[in-house]
């Protein structure tokens, strides 16, 4: 059960990265700074990710105070990552790779121990 619920946790993230990448891009190009560029993409992956991992991967009710509590931990990681990326002139590139390798692995924690319930 652990392996399947990761493998299809990472599936939602690989779709969720193209997603998060492609808006990040999309406002990079448009010359926002990445702060913005990386929140505005996060926070459309963030609620795709949720509302298919609550209904397919980890089969919990929705909840606002369960998406707050993800979107605030993630929200603040990413926005974070992309104001320190502004500051030190790091190139897109690097933001998006860190930016989407640390959410993977702290948005499963979060997801697995913090915001889903299972239902049994």
């Amino acid at each position: 059960m652990y392996k399947f619920t990761l493998l299809k946790y990472c599936f939602i993230g690989i779709i969720s990265t193209i997603l998060h990448w492609s808006i990040f891009s999309f406002f990079y190009l448009m010359e926002f700074k990445q702060y913005f560029s990386n929140f505005t993409g996060f926070f459309c992956a963030v609620i795709f990710s949720y509302l298919i991992n609550s209904k397919f991967n980890f089969r919990s009710k929705k909840s606002i105070k369960n998406f707050g509590l993800f979107f605030i931990c993630m929200g603040s990681l990413n926005l974070g990552i992309g104001g320190l990326a502004d500051k030190l002139d790091i190139l897109p590139f690097y933001t998006l790779l860190t930016s989407s390798i640390l959410s993977l692995f702290f948005g499963y924690i979060l997801s697995k121990y913090l915001v889903f319930k299972v239902i049994k």
